[in-house]
């Protein structure tokens, strides 16, 4: 196998590294700046996982993340599993008078403890492209 080949093998292998697993961990919290029912103040962004949120959820569809703006005075920001299919779960910000909602869904573990959400794919594809650089640099 020439090197070109490993590269793009390993690049791939890590790449869907996380398909399969059987459940993600997520942050299970909401907050909104007028109060409600069920208010935890360490759910806002930016997120400090350090904050000590302790509610985590195990979910098969991965996490979520969503954001309101009303009329630039309340915000409520919600951290869950994602109840649609990964391929479903659309990362959207949408506005329509006066308010606007943003939904990041993602697939690795308290991935939805982050104010931007990234897909693990890209970084294990990243992690495995350097990988396979290293290594056929050294072989």
């Amino acid at each position: 196998m020439d090197k070109i080949s490993l590269i793009f093998l390993l690049a791939a292998v890590f790449s869907f590294a996380h398909v399969g697993e059987a459940a993600t961990s997520c942050y299970h919290c909401v907050y909104t700046t007028g109060g409600g029912i069920v208010n935890d103040a360490r759910c806002v962004d930016p997120f400090d996982r350090s904050s000590g949120v302790t509610n985590v959820t195990t979910c098969e569809n991965g996490c979520v993340k969503t954001s309101l703006l009303i009329d630039g005075v309340s915000e409520t920001w919600a951290r869950d599993c994602n109840t649609l299919s990964s391929s479903e779960c659309v990362n959207t910000c949408r506005s329509q008078a006066g308010t606007t909602a943003c939904v990041h869904c993602c697939t690795g573990d308290f991935c939805n403890g982050v104010g931007a959400i990234y897909s693990v794919s890209l970084l294990a594809t990243m992690c495995g492209s350097f990988l396979a650089v290293f290594v056929s640099h050294f072989w």
